[in-house]
């Protein structure tokens, strides 16, 4: 259904990875929790289109549609997209207008949609024209350095540069941590132990909601990749 191509990780401030991949048949999944924005780049034979995806508080049902070619470009935590406020795509994805079948207009700016091998220059076009923002403040509160602040104005800065709260990203990291270590083969209880889950039911409820499987179908089942979003 879903076949990589490419799956490469960026040095830089701004992008964490690309992904290219192919999608030949239509079919449903569950959309995991997501912590950060991406650029996606969907080809088909009768459109191409850019859209803006922001970070996704839960996990939800989604259909991926067929015969696309697809770029998934993932942003890095706390790199702001200057088009649209990433609180604004929060659980939601917003399609850039086209000017034809190959452009689109940011920033006053007309750019070609790439192909995979001109993804790097569409980036570079992207930091000319001053598409991409970083706030080092994000990173460095998930590093555990925490800027000295009241909670609630911690929490809105957040809101408005991930589009998520600090505990809604700790959480969702967390379930990943826990889905990880579950389809490596880890006991339910020593990932319970392992991650500070008060028990088996608080990691289940956690996983049911970010990952959208329980600890038990992520043990048995053969997992799809870690795609990014569409």
């Amino acid at each position: 259904m879903i076949e990589i191509l490419n799956d490469l990780k960026l040095d830089s401030p701004f992008v964490e990875k690309i992904t290219h991949g192919y999608i030949s048949k239509e079919f449903r999944i569950i959309r995991p929790a997501e912590t950060n924005s991406h650029i996606v780049i969907s080809k088909r034979r009768d459109k191409n289109e850019v859209l803006l995806v922001g970070p996704w508080s839960e996990a939800s049902p989604i259909i991926i549609g067929s015969d696309a070619e697809i770029i998934w470009i993932r942003l890095q935590i706390g790199t702001q997209m200057s088009a649209i406020p990433t609180h604004a795509c929060t659980n939601n994805e917003c399609v850039i207008k086209n000017l034809s079948s190959s452009k689109i207009k940011l920033n006053d700016s007309i750019l070609s949609i790439p192909n995979f091998k001109d993804v790097d220059g569409f980036l570079n076009k992207l930091k000319q024209i001053k598409f991409f923002k970083y706030n080092s403040m994000i990173s460095e509160a998930m590093a555990g350095l925490l800027p000295i602040m009241p909670s609630r104005t911690l929490r809105k800065h957040f809101l408005d540069i991930a589009g998520l709260s600090h505990e809604r990203i700790c959480q969702i990291q967390k379930a990943n941590n826990a889905k990880t270590m579950l389809s490596s083969g880890v006991p339910i209880l020593d990932v319970v132990n392992s991650l500070g889950y008060y028990d088996q039911s608080h990691l289940t409820n956690n996983l049911k909601k970010f990952i959208g499987k329980t600890p038990g179908e992520l043990k048995k089942i053969s997992e799809l990749p870690n795609l990014p979003r569409l």
